[in-house]
């Protein structure tokens, strides 16, 4: 396959590195019927009502199953029942249903319908709130008819329809849905930091969601129109030499001081971007992967076991394997180089396992990978308006 030959983008394997786990978005306002007795909440299930409109069908029995599931747990609340339950652990899209034996039968069996209305018919009545998180993995669920204000989301999403040129964008209407559902807010108190969480809760495919939903806050007048884009608002401060030493954890003590040395020797000749590839290269691919294999390696000095081995991991499953081959080459050469002139680098100085052997056919491997991408671009490029 054409995609197999291209190399993943350093850059957005960086930028996920540097991402922090998002944290859980809080509940802004709290549910309205949150310690509702269960015979209402069954009342509820049976069809048209005050709280929970658009209800066609009976969904008593199944809805039973579930309410008594959650009775088995700790709490005053609903909301305390559900997050006691650990329904929201699960990792799959559908498998908290699994949290409540017998309910996707039941569900199946008397309304033809998936677990997931049980979770919109709480919703609609506002008797819980289901973290962003899962609402994001569980895109099946249904979030409309949720009561809280979507004045003019309609306009603006047309709107944006009509100014967006992407092929496949992601809507973003269930994104702002989500949110709402996860804090009980109104549309115009949506903040940027929930749609940080919603970007960072989406598979990749989605994630475009996030992004395009704050766009659409800006053509309702929302968020400021000349506010940037969320991933300029979003992109981790910059790292200077000392954090990125650290953040691969480097070790021993020595080996970290020679490291972190090294690349402010090199920050002043480099723009950032090199600067931060150069300490991935040669902190994760190559200095992590050799301590990993030998706790003991103390120094730059590989045995020829050692360094055999390092080559052949550094191969595997990758098309750009030059790209560390020339900086590994490069530390070692910069090293021998300074130690002429510091007595400090004199010390680390060792030969280098790496040849111009090991480097040749870079080109090569560089026209085929730019070949490959241009068989992309070929492939696509009817597909752009």
């Amino acid at each position: 396959m054409v995609k197999d030959l291209v190399d993943v983008d350093l850059d957005d394997v960086l930028d996920a590195e540097e991402t922090s786990p998002p944290a859980r978005v809080p509940i802004f306002r709290q549910p309205s019927n949150a310690a509702i007795p269960r015979e209402d909440l069954l009342a509820l299930a049976g069809g048209p009502n005050r709280l929970a409109q658009n209800i066609d069908r009976d969904y008593r029995p199944q809805m039973a199953l579930f309410l008594d599931r959650l009775l088995q747990e700790p709490g005053r609340t609903w909301q305390q029942r559900w997050e006691a339950s650990g329904a929201e652990r699960a990792t799959k899209i559908g498998g908290w249903a699994d949290t409540f034996p017998g309910l996707h039968a039941a569900s199946v069996a008397h309304s033809r319908s998936g677990p997931g209305r049980m979770i919109t018919i709480l919703l609609r009545a506002d008797v819980f709130r289901p973290s962003l998180e899962f609402l994001a993995l569980n895109s099946r669920i249904d979030l409309s008819g949720l009561p809280w204000s979507t004045r003019g989301l309609d306009e603006a999403l047309e709107r944006f329809e009509q100014r967006s040129h992407l092929i496949d964008t992601p809507a973003p209407r269930r994104g702002l849905l989500a949110i709402q559902a996860a804090t009980g807010k109104h549309l115009d108190e949506i903040v940027v930091e929930e749609l940080v969480v919603l970007g960072r809760s989406l598979t990749k495919y989605r994630r475009a969601q996030a992004a395009n939903a704050w766009e659409v806050l800006k053509l309702m007048g929302i968020a400021p129109t000349d506010a940037p884009s969320l991933r300029q608002l979003t992109r981790a401060p910059r790292r200077d030499a000392t954090s990125m030493v650290d953040f691969y954890q480097v070790e021993p003590p020595a080996i970290r001081e020679m490291f972190l040395r090294y690349l402010r020797g090199r920050e002043a000749t480099v723009d950032y971007s090199t600067l931060r590839n150069l300490a991935y290269e040669l902190l994760k691919n190559f200095w992590s992967k050799i301590r990993e294999h030998n706790p003991a390696q103390e120094n730059l000095h590989l045995s020829p076991e050692l360094a055999h081995w390092w080559k052949v991991e550094n191969a595997r499953d990758r098309v750009d394997v030059h790209r560390t081959l020339f900086m590994v080459r490069g530390l070692y050469n910069d090293i021998a180089a300074w130690a002429t002139q510091d007595a400090y680098w004199a010390g680390w100085a060792a030969p280098s396992f790496l040849t111009k052997n090991d480097t040749a056919g870079h080109m090569k491997n560089k026209r085929r990978i730019q070949a490959a991408m241009h068989q992309r671009i070929r492939h696509f490029i009817d597909r752009v308006p």
